[in-house]
């Protein structure tokens, strides 16, 4: 990523990027989070900024973007084999692929007989092909469930269908329907199999039922998955800055409602997303300090006439949470870490907000090197100052 970034020109964005994963320490804990291979979503995640930043930033090549997505592929199949949950982040390699091709073709030396939309379009599909082909050779034959976590998900921010975030509900649910029969309810939900296909059968009727019923019901829950994914909100809760009727209607150091089962387990698995730290010290941060880069970023974005600068830095930041955002709107809020993993673009985009108060500044100061004054002027700026 550093790479990239320095190949694009952005040297400070890629430096203070760096930084600022490495004084996460939601991120580098998370790498080595003995409960979960969520490390590798999140290695997922910086490569597909890595190409995005290559397709959108730097000079369009159309065999660099082939070698790139070749060399994305074995990376991306390693961590799906690890942690599935990567593969729902391909909207947003797909969104990086498209613009970063429409450079190439848009190239006048890059020319060729017919239209240009085929050509690029070629360069997509090619590009997605190399991309996703190790993973379609390697994978496994068995997998994580799918339906169940889609259905407990659900219990996101409703009460009134059943749905909870907890496979202790779902093997109930699974008992009533008299599935695994002879099985007395007592036995753990570990010993039991979730994925057969029986069971993800079962649990896909199920969802497909309430939503055909009540698709505005569905569409509510989305569009506060976005929201709490983007916003981070529920880091207010958990640092106690909300309001007391906040914290009182959700319940700090409980659940946000009974559907929504152990997240408060979740979230404290690893420091939290607006934390930094060095070392053994740590301090939680205000999340308005996330929302504070993410609109000076878009400031800076408006401010960048040449376009050389945040504003198509605001392209790569929209194609990682193309990324980011898949899982925990389209399955659940509840997991946490993949929730919390939007952080990734609220630090692109401090180093991008970094980067351009730095530039800025150095524009400022060379705009006002010293130059010889006459005794006129000089006399006039020391009254001036005097009278400052």
């Amino acid at each position: 990523m550093v790479w990239e970034l320095a190949g694009a020109g952005h040297v400070v964005a890629g430096v203070v990027f760096a930084i600022a994963c490495a004084c996460s320490p939601f991120f580098v804990e998370s790498m080595a989070l003995p409960y979960s291979a969520f490390g590798f979503y999140l290695v997922g995640l910086l490569a597909i900024a890595a190409f995005a930043v290559f397709a959108i930033m730097r000079i369009p090549d159309a065999r660099g973007f082939l070698l790139r997505a070749l060399a994305l592929g074995p990376l991306l199949a390693v961590c799906a084999l690890c942690r599935d949950g990567i593969l729902l982040a391909l909207p947003g390699l797909l969104l990086a692929m498209m613009l970063g091709a429409r450079r190439i073709v848009a190239v006048p030396a890059a020319a060729v007989s017919g239209p240009r939309w085929r050509r690029g379009l070629g360069l997509v599909l090619l590009g997605f092909v190399a991309a996703a082909l190790p993973y379609a050779l390697a994978r496994s034959p068995t997998h994580h469930e799918i339906w169940t976590g889609v259905w407990e998900g659900l219990g996101d921010f409703d009460r009134t269908k059943g749905h909870v975030w907890s496979d202790a509900v779902a093997v109930k649910v699974l008992t009533d329907a008299g599935l695994d029969p002879g099985v007395p309810t007592a036995v753990e939900m570990f010993d039991r199999e979730l994925s057969s296909p029986e069971k993800e059968a079962f649990f896909r009727r199920l969802v497909l039922e309430d939503v055909r019923s009540d698709p505005l019901w569905f569409l509510t829950i989305l569009g506060k998955r976005v929201v709490a994914t983007v916003t981070q909100d529920e880091l207010l809760v958990l640092g106690g800055r909300s309001a007391p009727s906040e914290q009182a209607r959700r319940g700090r150091g409980a659940p946000i409602s009974p559907n929504q089962g152990r997240i408060r387990f979740f979230y404290h698995l690893v420091p939290s997303a607006a934390s930094v730290g060095l070392g053994p010290w740590r301090l939680a941060l205000p999340v308005g300090v996330l929302w504070a880069v993410g609109a000076a970023f878009v400031y800076a974005a408006v401010r960048d006439q040449e376009g050389r600068g945040p504003r198509p830095a605001l392209s790569v930041a929209a194609c990682v949470a193309g990324s980011a955002l898949p899982l925990p709107v389209l399955i659940t809020t509840a997991g946490a870490l993949e929730t919390e993993a939007f952080v990734l673009v609220y630090l692109l985009a401090f180093a991008f907000v970094v980067e351009w108060i730095w530039r800025e500044g150095r524009a400022e100061f060379s705009g006002r090197a010293p130059t010889k004054k006459t005794n006129h002027e000089s006399g006039s700026d020391n009254a001036v100052t005097a009278g400052c």
